[in-house]
């Protein structure tokens, strides 16, 4: 028994499963557990005057998407307008990136509900909730905006009169994005989990992105075998599925890295044709995460210069100033007209400040250097064989066999 005004845990006659949600009155979440192995309880606050409870089997959302897919593929497929166009449907690159968006989506949305909130992701909401609910991008000098105002946006879609956004919080005030993630997490600590849960969806859509042009870019240049296998490796990476279904900026950068860099490979094959395209995804990579500026320079400095002189069109260098100015506008877009002071140092204060200020201090960071996880083991210290054992784990597994099968099929050949 519970007495009015105290807390404690609530036993119900029924039996404990997974998949049991308990609210309050107040729409906050309550914890569950299993009580003398069996029943189902649920602790109750001192404020609690009314519990609701919920039961959805865990696998059930599961069951009803593949359901649901199996039963569209049956009725498209076997369509008699569907049926005969079978082979050329598979030689293209339409249904392999389907696919490939499909299972990255499927897959992502089943496993990330059971996952808990990374530490990097703490801050990057807490960013998003600046951006879209405040308005403000104060924080933003770590990161560039771009990822952290997109998983804001469906933050503030889904749970905007929830969100109780803390703009009087001291971390808030001083542009500390640290102080500032811990008190909206506090705040808000009965919704944080689904605050989570809401921002992640800007990075499946990145991620939707990043299936959607690595594959058209494997098919273009490596027909349909190709396609297909740049779909099991970009749906099925382990590392790439994670980073695609949580709130942080790694999957951005990644999408429209790969997509500039398909767009400039056409644009080479097609004589210059199509290279804005190429530069505007570079700098949106560039407005998710600094590393997007390595992408950036090196197509503006290394590869244009090249095509201009291959096609002795030295017009084609004008990019590179018009780069720079469509640069500026997003990050004004991004950040805001009004000037921002550059902490730190001795620059004063400038449009988009933050930026610079983060470019700064990222660029401190790198070349301080960082430790080691691997194994267990810390390292202080890169090893020759860390690069190697990075590459080889970040590929995709498909992608590994693929290349050992092919070669050892090529060996008779030679």
């Amino acid at each position: 028994d519970i007495q009015p005004g105290t807390g404690g845990w609530l036993r119900l006659a029924d039996a404990f499963a997974r998949g049991w949600r308990a609210t309050d009155q107040h729409d906050r979440l309550l914890e569950t557990a299993p009580l003398a192995d069996a029943f189902l309880g649920v602790r109750v606050r001192p404020d609690t005057t009314q519990v609701r409870l919920t039961y959805r089997p865990t696998h059930w959302a599961a069951a009803v998407r593949l359901s649901l897919l199996g039963l569209v593929a049956w009725l498209v497929l076997g369509h008699p307008l569907v049926r005969d166009r079978v082979p050329r449907l598979l030689a293209g690159p339409i249904l392999p990136a389907l696919a490939a968006t499909a299972a990255a989506l499927l897959l992502g949305t089943l496993a990330r509900g059971a996952w808990a909130c990374t530490f990097d992701e703490g801050f990057h909401v807490a960013r998003g909730v600046g951006l879209a609910s405040l308005h403000d991008s104060r924080l933003s000098y770590f990161h560039p905006p771009l990822q952290n105002a997109l998983g804001g946006y469906f933050l503030q879609l889904a749970h905007g009169p929830r969100l109780d956004a803390c703009p009087e919080e001291p971390g808030w005030q001083q542009a500390e994005v640290q102080a500032y993630a811990m008190a909206v997490a506090a705040r808000n600590r009965d919704r944080f989990p689904d605050f989570v849960q809401a921002a992640r969806w800007g990075s499946a859509l990145l991620y939707a992105l990043l299936c959607i042009g690595g594959v058209w870019g494997a098919h273009r240049w490596g027909g349909a075998t190709a396609a297909w296998l740049a779909a099991a490796g970009l749906a099925l990476q382990p590392s790439l599925l994670a980073h695609g279904h949580l709130a942080t900026t790694d999957m951005g950068v990644a999408a429209f890295a790969v997509c500039g860099t398909v767009m400039l490979a056409r644009s080479l094959a097609q004589d210059g044709r199509g290279l804005g395209w190429a530069v505007l995804a570079f700098v949106l990579a560039s407005a998710v995460k600094f590393s997007g500026l390595i992408w950036l320079g090196s197509a503006l400095l290394i590869v244009l210069p090249m095509l201009a002189w291959r096609l002795r069109r030295p017009a084609l260098l004008a990019w590179i100033p018009l780069a720079a100015l469509l640069l500026a506008g997003v990050l004004l877009l991004l950040y805001g007209p009004a000037a921002q002071e550059i902490r730190g140092g001795t620059a004063g204060s400038w449009p988009a400040g933050r930026f610079f200020e983060g470019l700064v201090r990222q660029s401190d960071h790198a070349l301080a250097g960082h430790r080691g996880y691997l194994a267990g083991a810390v390292f202080q210290v890169a090893s020759w064989w860390h690069a190697p054992l990075t590459l080889l784990l970040k590929v995709p597994e498909v992608w590994c066999a693929a290349a050992l099968f092919g070669a050892i099929a090529f060996l008779p050949r030679l």
